[in-house]
């Protein structure tokens, strides 16, 4: 997941928006004088860009005592990291909580980015995900939930040789919808699936990834950016818990989006 990064404004905060710029007062503000560079191009990842406000109307950079500036939206709408501004602490976010900021809420209290406010069934929780071999924006929702007995049904349908849940345990369905909305890598594919998904028990322990053949579709798919697909996941919780389900946790467990399964 994207790590917090917090720029406090200084000078700079003129690439902004001119409202943004008002929100924090004239007095924080320094004139200088700086050219519009009209004839400059841009190439992101390999690949000719044109950068565009909120509008689609084309905005050009600045170039300043030798150096190029960009509205910091807009470079990071190229990059596909999320920008909040922070009107009351003169911040601007960038990436994980970026949002929430904007919204006038503290990232932990954002809806699925904390294991104390996961995102109720078929709310869609959006947000940057920074892996190993690249980073994108995707949306996530959890589409619907089934346990018990019906449960077990369905997946002694998908395979006559799933073992039936132990005591005290019972089996738990959920279909997870996934969207990949921009890839820094735009001919590059996402890879995840239902092992991506942990469940958290309500008194936080993780349960353990169990072998179950999954009632089809199963959720295991490759998605280029602007594809998006669902399917379900499969796992044996214990009978009245009430767990939530996390993506993308750092190792040490902090971080992801989270979800309710019920």
């Amino acid at each position: 997941m994207k790590k917090k990064l917090l720029i406090t404004l200084a000078a700079g905060a003129l690439m902004l928006t001119s409202a943004a710029a008002g929100a924090y007062g004239a007095t924080n503000l320094q004139a200088i004088k700086a050219n519009l560079n009209l004839g400059l191009k841009f190439k992101v990842d390999g690949k000719d860009w044109t950068p565009k406000d909120a509008s689609g109307k084309n905005v050009y950079a600045i170039t300043y005592n030798g150096t190029t500036y960009l509205p910091i939206r807009t470079a990071g709408d190229a990059l596909g990291v999320e920008v909040g501004w922070d009107g009351k602490n003169n911040t601007v976010w960038l990436g994980e909580g970026a949002s929430a900021v904007e919204a006038g809420q503290k990232p932990t209290e954002a809806v699925g980015f904390s294991r104390k406010n996961p995102a109720p069934l078929n709310t869609k929780v959006k947000f940057d995900y920074d892996e190993f071999s690249g980073k994108y924006t995707a949306e996530a929702t959890i589409t619907e939930s089934i346990r018990g007995e019906e449960a077990w049904e369905m997946v002694y349908d998908a395979n006559m040789f799933n073992e039936a849940p132990p005591e005290g345990y019972e089996y738990l369905l959920v279909k997870i919808n996934f969207k990949v909305l921009k890839n820094i890598i735009e001919d590059k594919a996402v890879q995840v699936s239902y092992y991506d998904f942990d469940l958290v028990s309500s008194s936080g322990k993780d349960y353990a990834k169990e072998s179950i053949v999954t009632p089809e579709p199963e959720f295991n798919v490759s998605l280029y950016e602007g594809a998006s697909d669902e399917g379900w996941a499969a796992y044996l919780v214990e009978k009245g818990d009430t767990p939530v389900l996390a993506f993308g946790r750092d190792y040490d467990g902090t971080g992801g989006i989270w979800f309710k399964v019920q």
